[in-house]
């Protein structure tokens, strides 16, 4: 699966966070959400190799919606997320943009709770539950006064390195 982390035009630390995971299935986007769907969907796209002509955007099948609610409200973290979608290819496989408000993480009484690892956890999780060849998810904390570039790139690549380690260990 290609997780695709979108941040703000703004976001200070949109390069540093494309170096942390070059090499990775993560790709960092910059730009609003609907901004970037165009360079998502090229992402996810080129990822599956599924893509064989473009669709309008169109709403998810409501099951697949259903799914990914129940899977982000498991977590705790994501029960305020909306999620969206648009179809990468006549094979039915979907690039998934997650638009998730967390807006928790404003306060800095809880950078040290682990809530922005599990949240990202989360998000990981529940791309590879459902199958998905790519997922996009946009967290609009970045940039996030208090919330230190370093922290955010620290916790991404933990949340990521222990989603692999784990769907890599569940598949042997």
């Amino acid at each position: 699966m290609t997780a695709i982390i979108i941040v703000e035009p703004s976001s200070e630390i949109a390069g540093e966070l494309a170096v942390a995971f070059e090499g990775t299935d993560i790709r960092i986007v910059c730009g609003t959400l609907d901004d970037v769907q165009a360079e998502a969907f090229a992402i996810a796209s080129t990822a599956s190799g599924e893509l064989l002509f473009e669709m309008p955007e169109r709403p998810f099948d409501p099951n697949l919606r259903i799914a990914m609610r129940q899977e982000f409200d498991r977590s705790g973290h994501l029960a305020a997320g909306e999620v969206r979608g648009f179809v990468t290819g006549d094979t039915g496989g979907f690039a998934t943009i997650v638009v998730v408000p967390m807006l928790e993480f404003a306060d800095a009484r809880l950078l040290g709770s682990g809530s922005v690892l599990e949240a990202m956890r989360a998000v990981f999780r529940c791309g590879e539950a459902l199958g998905l060849s790519s997922l996009a998810v946009r967290f609009p904390f970045l940039p996030q006064p208090g919330l230190p570039a370093a922290f955010v790139i620290q916790q991404a690549r933990q949340a990521y390195a222990l989603e692999r380690e784990e769907s890599t260990g569940a598949q042997e």
